[in-house]
């Protein structure tokens, strides 16, 4: 899940102030081993009262100069450089965090009260370094680990995007392919009104359904009303010689699904079971669900033609094809041969992320 920009500064103060506050415990129990060892300092309470004022000062400098320095390193150069840049830092800061502590302790009057509060500042010069490159490497791996996520979850937009402006245009050629088809049904069966009137009807349902959808997942049963509508405008247009049925129940029908999935496969049918078909044409689809997977399979009689048999390109079947790969790897799809009959089967089982890619578009 990620980490929202405020949520990351907020984890950072957390995580900031417990090691500095952990450096200042620290500080407290070395002034108390040292008395219990017999180091001879007469003041813990001000040495105590240093380790603290100094966490507070490695607080203030590591997370206001350090991390504006790191944050210019981060900018111009690459992981290597920004640690190339680090250790110069941390000796500059340590440097200046040194000489403000002992600048405190004078102000203060801290360094005559005991010689060994004064050697502490000036003899952990090296442990600051070793705090501030500490501090500033993990600075560096959690900000380049959030920079790699960000940018992650960037290129997946970016690809969900293409996804979805590439889907619209594959839709966008299978619609005006389905109204030319069933305008050509209309145009034929003019001379004879009422016919026309049911057929125009039939194709009004059609392109209402294509019309007011929002988005690209609907339920199915939406799309295999729309293509029983089809389905009924080429039943007037080979009348006689068409015979169809579509069997689906009322879970299968309720299926979240792409839309636009089973008319290429319908289309096909109809178009190339006409050229091979013995009269009638029948044309038989059964959809169905099973452990949350989408059946679909629409058969025709007749018998298969590859496309270089005939010399065109099929760009229904294409476009489904590219579509259904689109949608990632839960999806089969099939079409050959059986029997006396052409077969074309789909299996469909929607993921959360497919479901979301899509819902870009919406």
């Amino acid at each position: 899940m990620p980490i929202s920009r405020k949520h990351r500064q907020r984890l950072f103060w957390i995580a900031h102030s417990v090691g500095w506050g952990a450096t200042a415990l620290n500080a407290v129990n070395m002034v108390r081993l040292l008395e219990v060892m017999g180091a001879g300092i007469h003041a813990p309470a001000v040495a105590i009262l240093l380790g603290i004022v100094r966490a507070i000062i490695g607080f203030v400098f590591s997370a206001s100069l350090l991390r504006y320095l790191l944050r210019i390193a981060r900018k111009q150069f690459r992981i290597p450089g920004q640690f190339g840049i680090l250790i110069p830092s941390a000796f500059l800061v340590t440097a200046l965090d040194t000489a403000f502590s002992i600048t405190v302790l004078q102000i203060l009057g801290l360094s005559e009260s005991d010689p060994i509060i004064t050697n502490m500042v000036a003899g952990t010069i090296l442990a600051r370094v070793f705090i501030y490159m500490t501090w500033g490497g993990l600075y560096l791996v959690i900000t380049h680990f959030f920079d790699v996520q960000d940018e992650l979850r960037r290129t997946e937009s970016i690809k969900q995007a293409a996804q979805v402006a590439e889907l619209q245009a594959l839709r966008a050629q299978i619609n005006p392919h389905f109204l030319f088809n069933s305008l050509n049904s209309v145009v034929a069966e003019l001379r004879n009104p009422a016919v026309a009137e049911e057929i125009a009807l039939a194709l009004s349902n059609y392109l209402r359904y294509s019309l007011q959808y929002e988005g690209q997942w609907r339920p199915f049963g939406e799309e295999l009303a729309a293509i029983e509508s089809y389905l009924s405008v080429e039943s007037h247009r080979f009348a006689g010689r068409f015979e169809y049925s579509v069997s689906a129940n009322e879970t299968t029908r309720n299926f979240l699904a792409p839309t636009a999935l089973l008319l290429p496969l319908v289309e096909n049918a109809v178009k190339y079971g006409q050229q091979t078909s013995p009269p009638p044409l029948r044309i038989e689809i059964v959809a169905n669900t099973e452990d949350a997977i989408l059946h679909l399979t629409v058969s025709n009689t007749g018998t298969w033609i590859a496309p270089s048999e005939d010399g065109r390109d099929r760009i229904g079947l294409a476009n489904l094809r590219r579509r259904l790969e689109l949608l990632g790897e839960n999806v089969h799809f099939e079409v050959k041969p059986v029997d006396n009959q052409v077969v074309a089967t789909i299996a469909f089982s929607p993921s959360v992320d497919t479901v979301n890619c899509e819902s870009i578009s919406d």
